[in-house]
């Protein structure tokens, strides 16, 4: 069992999601609505390359609070 092996918010709150990943030119390379979503490294079924990503995840909790967070993600192989 690996760990790090895919990319997503963790918490027993979750009620809704989005998230969203994009390349360095802004390409998004991957997006969910799935509240267990999570991205593994790949586009379009092909391993990307080590990079730095930026996502973008929207969550509402079961208390109806919503949280944004901005950031950047390190792929590494």
């Amino acid at each position: 069992n690996k760990t790090n092996e895919t990319f997503k918010p963790y918490s027993h709150f979750i009620d809704e999601m989005y998230m969203v990943i994009y390349n360095r030119w802004g390409q998004e390379v991957f997006s969910t609505n799935e509240k267990n979503g999570e991205w593994d490294g790949t586009f379009k079924g092909q391993d990307l390359a080590p990079d730095s990503y930026a996502f973008y995840i929207k969550v509402r909790c079961i208390n109806a609070e919503e949280y944004i967070k901005r950031g950047n993600v390190t792929l590494i192989r």
